[in-house]
């Protein structure tokens, strides 16, 4: 559960005591470097890293929604060193990733400039993974959570 205004993230789980989730450095990395996250065997992490997401939809708390116009072309993978790939419709762009079992913040780094030809929502998807504050599993959804509770992302495999 998150709770609103970046208040905090209670996590349930079954059965026994689970070890806290740690993250490490990538081998290599600087202090600027992107930080890789430790994953362990059926844990969201390595949910996270397995495969690419495609964008489905999208609300803020306003009420206001978005639906991906090709979900094939509005992907993101999370790789396991801590790098992220993302297609914004005709364009790439590189990044990082911080991720917990819960936390997750994406740095968007270099992209392609392309001008997609309408109906486009690049620089919307865009702006929706800048805000990502947290992630969690609905089913076989993953869910990206915006900051200060103002709205969501939906994806698909």
């Amino acid at each position: 559960l998150a709770f609103k205004v970046d208040g905090g993230i209670m996590t349930f789980t079954t059965g026994g005591a689970q070890p806290a989730p740690s993250v490490q450095p990538a081998p290599g990395a600087g202090s600027g470097g992107a930080t890789a996250p430790t994953t362990t065997a059926g844990s969201n992490l390595q949910r996270l890293t397995t495969g690419v997401w495609k964008w489905q939809q999208s609300a803020d708390s306003s009420g206001k929604s978005w639906t991906s116009p090709n979900p094939a072309n509005y992907t993101v993978q999370f790789n396991a060193d801590g790098t992220a790939g993302i297609q914004a419709d005709c364009n790439r762009v590189g990044g990082s990733y911080k991720a917990d079992e819960t936390s997750l913040t994406i740095q968007l780094g270099p992209t392609t400039l392309m001008a997609c030809p309408p109906p486009t929502l690049d620089s919307e998807f865009l702006r929706q993974l800048s805000e990502v504050s947290s992630y969690f599993f609905d089913g076989n959804s993953l869910i990206l959570l915006w900051k200060m509770d103002t709205g969501s992302m939906k994806f698909a495999q």
